[in-house]
């Protein structure tokens, strides 16, 4: 549904009450300032009526199996999960994301990995002593190629891996952006984080959209220490990814242009 059309409904109160009402799921694309945006998510919801996954693909799975009247006790369920996960809800749900210039993202997930022995990750890129440059040409994982395409144009809730399909492409993207269209209330960007919080306040009817940045990694290199080499794997490995993450900013200026500033 478009934008504009959300927008109409907030204004009449009957419709506004049910937006606020219906199940909400927050796809946390990793190191997209989604640690930041669960903190006021948890300032908005009862800490009984949120479900947090872990990460892991095992704690998807486990959520997916609950029994139907368990998964009904929650009204927002979080984490690193693909599009498909309101598929488990009896009632209807709808999504919202933030996306990241995936050159920043990639640089940020990079510095995590080395600084996070509890990733899964840790201890194969400190092992090898691998670089950015490294990293990012190498096929170690699938949030390396398209990472935030294969979350938001999966189907089932549980993203897109290599093992699912190895290279992402147009057929793919339009399935992304049709998800966003149509099932994500608002989309943010990373980079108007807080403009983005202003947009679900006035959507979902949140009282309370303080913050303090939560997660924020170190990153001990710039996008201008990288070389026009790096840069361009990076592009190759992520053509869907750039085109979907600028589509992202298309709609969200459009959206956030459409709100009323004055309140």
């Amino acid at each position: 549904m478009p934008f504009k059309y959300r927008l109409e409904q907030k204004n009449n109160s009957a419709e506004a009450s049910n937006a606020e009402d219906k199940k909400l799921i927050f796809l946390h694309i990793p190191k997209a300032g989604g640690t930041t945006l669960s903190s006021v998510i948890n300032k908005n919801y009862k800490a009984e009526r949120i479900f947090s996954l872990q990460g892991t693909r095992q704690a998807m799975i486990d959520f997916m199996r609950f029994p139907a009247h368990r998964i009904e006790n929650y009204d927002c369920v979080q984490g690193h999960m693909g599009y498909g996960f309101h598929r488990y809800f009896a009632s209807a749900a709808h999504y919202i994301t933030i996306l990241r210039d995936p050159v920043s993202r990639l640089l940020s997930l990079y510095s995590y990995i080395l600084n996070t022995p509890a990733h899964y990750l840790h201890n194969t890129l400190s092992d090898m002593e691998m670089s950015f440059a490294e990293f990012v040409q190498s096929n170690i994982t699938h949030e390396l190629q398209d990472g935030q395409t294969r979350l938001i144009a999966s189907e089932n809730g549980l993203g897109i891996t290599f093992d699912t399909k190895k290279k992402m492409d147009e057929s793919d993207l339009e399935i992304a952006k049709f998800h966003l269209d149509e099932h994500f209330i608002a989309v943010g960007i990373l980079e108007r984080f807080d403009d983005y919080l202003k947009l679900l306040k006035l959507l979902l009817g949140w009282k309370d959209i303080s913050y303090e940045r939560k997660n924020v990694t170190q990153i001990k290199m710039s996008q201008a220490e990288i070389s026009a080499e790096i840069i361009q794997a990076i592009h190759d490995n992520n053509e869907i990814d750039f085109a979907l993450y600028n589509y992202a900013v298309e709609l969200f200026e459009r959206n956030f242009g459409l709100i009323d500033h004055r309140k």
